[in-house]
């Protein structure tokens, strides 16, 4: 279970489990106890924009010519279309 958990480079989803997390050990380490909550694409975002975030961001990751500036616009213009896609909500206040 080891080497399973080490393949990808994460840190253990296992209690008594131990990976190798290579260069980002220590940063795994720093952080092990601080909690996180993410929610930031279901709280800002429109749906379906996860796909398109991990889309732009593993293209800027992976270092391709032109990725940043592509990605802002491909981010911008899906975050213009699925805006407009979604039904508008709206509270009726009581008289």
């Amino acid at each position: 279970m080891d080497s399973i958990a080490s393949s990808n480079n994460l840190p253990a989803g296992l209690i008594g489990i131990s990976s190798d997390a290579g260069a980002v050990a220590q940063d795994y380490a720093k952080y092990a106890n601080t909690k996180m909550i993410s929610y930031f694409d279901r709280e800002y975002l429109p749906s379906g924009m996860w796909e398109d975030l991990c889309a732009t961001g593993a293209a800027i990751l992976a270092g391709q010519s032109g990725a940043i500036k592509d990605g802002v616009n491909v981010m911008a213009q899906s975050y213009k279309d699925k805006l407009s896609e979604q039904p508008l909500i709206f509270q009726i206040e009581d008289e």
